[in-house]
C-alpha cells in the first residue's frame, strides 16, 4: 500500500473507494507490523491528523506543507529525523529541512536527539504556547512592516491634505478613512503585543475570564 488511506466514517465505507490524502503522505510499514494491523490503523490516524492540521494552517495563511512537517512532529511518539519525516510524507528533504529551519526558529520544534549521526526533531506539546510563539514571530515578520508602510501612508495623506486645492475636500474625506484603519491597525498591534507579553498560562486564564463573562450565543 503506497498511498495512505482516508478514515471514513461508517455510512461512508459503502459508497467510498480508499482515496489517497491531499497531502501524499506515505504509508511505510515497517517489516515488524504486528499482524491485527494496529502499526496500519496508527499511520492511518496519524495521517488524518496531519491533513487535519494542514487545513488549519492554510485557515491561518500559513504554508501547508509546514503545517504537515509541525503536525508529523508534534503526533510522533518519538522524535523523528528529517530524512523520516521527508519519507513519511512523501517529500523532498530540500523542502523538509526548509520547513524544519523555520520551526526551528519559531521555536516549535527542538533538536531532541541524535540517531545514527541525524538530528532527530519533538515538537513542543502546549498548544497556546506554539500559539504564542507563532504569533510572536508572525507579527515581527509580517505584521510590523505592514504597520510601518500603513504609517507611512497615513503620513503622506495628511501631508496631501494639506496641500489644498480643488482636491482639498476629498483628500480630506481620504485621510479621515486612512487615519481611522491606522487607529485600528495601531489597536490591534498593541493587543497582539499584549498578548505575546501575557505568556501563554495568564493569557488562558484571562480568555477563560472572559468567555464566562461574554452572553451565550442562542441558535436561530
Amino acid at each position: 500500500m503506497n498511498a495512505a488511506l482516508r478514515l471514513v466514517s461508517p455510512a461512508d465505507q459503502n459508497s467510498s473507494a480508499d482515496q489517497p490524502l491531499e497531502s501524499g503522505i506515505q504509508e511505510i510499514l515497517r517489516p515488524d507490523a504486528d499482524a491485527t494491523g494496529q502499526h496500519d490503523r496508527l499511520m492511518r490516524l496519524q495521517d488524518l491528523f496531519v491533513e487535519n492540521w494542514a487545513r488549519m494552517a492554510g485557515a491561518f495563511a500559513m504554508d501547508r506543507t509546514m503545517g504537515r512537517v509541525h503536525a508529523l512532529t508534534y503526533i510522533s511518539i518519538e522524535p523523528l529525523s528529517a530524512v523520516r519525516i521527508a519519507e513519511r510524507l512523501g517529500m523532498p528533504i530540500e523542502i523538509v529541512n526548509t520547513h524544519l529551519g523555520t520551526l526551528l526558529s519559531y521555536g516549535l520544534v527542538r533538536e531532541a536527539t541524535t540517531i545514527d549521526g541525524h538530528a532527530c526533531y519533538a515538537a513542543e506539546q502546549d498548544g497556546w504556547t506554539w500559539f504564542l510563539r507563532t504569533l510572536r514571530e508572525r507579527r515581527k515578520r509580517e505584521f510590523v512592516p505592514i504597520q510601518e508602510a500603513v504609517d507611512n501612508a497615513c503620513a503622506l495623506a495628511k501631508e496631501m491634505a494639506a496641500m489644498g486645492g480643488p482636491q482639498a475636500a476629498a483628500l480630506r474625506a481620504t485621510t479621515e478613512r486612512i487615519e481611522r484603519f491606522t487607529k485600528f491597525f495601531s489597536e490591534l498591534s498593541n493587543l497582539l503585543d499584549t498578548l505575546v507579553t501575557l505568556g501563554a498560562g495568564p493569557m488562558i486564564k484571562v480568555l477563560r475570564t472572559f468567555a464566562r463573562l461574554m452572553p451565550r450565543s442562542r441558535a436561530v
